[in-house]
């Protein structure tokens, strides 16, 4: 009989906005942050593995996952950056983001507890255990995945004791968040009486730029989305931390066309509610300028030794449009 849950497809592309300056130490202070998070994060006092740490080269903001089979349906990815950006109101130099904090997805309804443990799931899947499989960068497990585009769920310290992902969130630097109320009428509010609920949101160019790109991709169905996906909002977000690299260095595996991994096993995750509370409030770039829509491949790509990129690992670029 076949399987009533076959394999995802391997993923071979990704849709990302990336900047030009954020890897430049004189115009931007990311470069040192991260830096600085690299040693703390691999100091004694956490002893997380250098591996689990991304490095500068692989930042990006992942607006969508694709699965291309051939260098047809690539050159259709390729050919759409241009529609995509005048869909989106035309080239206008891109826009500006401040990147601050850290966070993770684990939380309420993600997978929790030691190796392995799965946990309670609530009333939706949590984005904990498939942000740890998959980042936005290729990172792919054969049963537990998704495109982290998950609705953030509110999350306490005490999620930060067993973290695989940790991420620094991007914000639009030109306008500020708004707060908004909701009312919710449900059976768990005090008779028949809305409780109401006012929370941040990103309200701004940056996030309704990413989702007029997106939604250009998805509508020409280069995009890859699980079922679950199909309808969650996009969450922006830059990885810093993923547990699975260092796993991986243990295996042996990464570099070139392991994008799309399939690697189960058990994952680690580390005890991280220091260098939150450490980097919480700390701005990893006051305003660093985004300003290109890129298809990127799948699976690091590593600086040989003896090169003058030795040691650095960065995403090829299939193509490119200044936004």
């Amino acid at each position: 009989m076949p399987s009533p849950h076959p394999p995802p497809p391997r993923l071979t592309h990704f849709l990302a906005l990336t900047s030009s300056s954020l890897q430049d130490p004189t115009t931007t202070n990311f470069p040192l942050t991260l830096h600085r998070f690299r040693d703390l994060a691999t100091s004694p006092t956490y002893n997380i593995p250098p591996a689990a740490i991304r490095p500068l080269g692989t930042m990006h903001l992942t607006l969508g996952v694709m699965a291309l089979k051939n260098a047809e349906e690539l050159a259709r990815a390729t050919a759409a950056l241009g529609g995509a950006v005048e869909a989106s109101g035309g080239r206008k130099g891109g826009v500006r983001v401040k990147l601050s904090g850290l966070k993770t997805f684990e939380g309420r309804g993600g997978r929790r507890g030691g190796r392995g443990g799965r946990g309670k799931r609530g009333g939706h899947r949590g984005a904990g255990a498939a942000a740890v499989y998959f980042d936005g960068e290729g990172e792919q497990n054969t049963e537990d995945w998704e495109t982290g585009s998950k609705q953030q769920e509110e999350i306490s310290i005490s999620d930060y004791r067993n973290c695989r992902v940790l991420w620094v969130e991007p914000r639009d630097a030109s306008t500020p968040p708004i707060t908004t109320t909701t009312t919710t009428i449900g059976p768990t509010c005090e008779h028949g009486l809305g409780m109401v609920l006012s929370r941040e949101e990103n309200t701004s160019n940056l996030l309704t730029l990413a989702n007029s790109l997106r939604d250009h991709y998805a509508s020409l169905g280069l995009l890859h989305f699980s079922p679950k996906d199909k309808n969650q909002p996009l969450t922006l977000h830059m990885t810093v931390l993923n547990a699975v690299y260092a796993q991986e260095r243990k295996r042996g595996v990464g570099g070139r066309g392991s994008g799309g991994r399939g690697g189960k096993g058990n994952l680690d995750g580390y005890d991280v509610r220091g260098l939150v509370e450490e980097f919480k409030d700390v701005a990893w770039a006051e305003e660093v300028l985004f300003d290109r829509l890129e298809v990127m491949r799948m699976g690091e790509v590593q600086g040989e030794e003896g090169s003058a990129r030795a040691g650095e690992s960065w995403y090829e670029s299939v193509e490119s449009v200044l936004l």
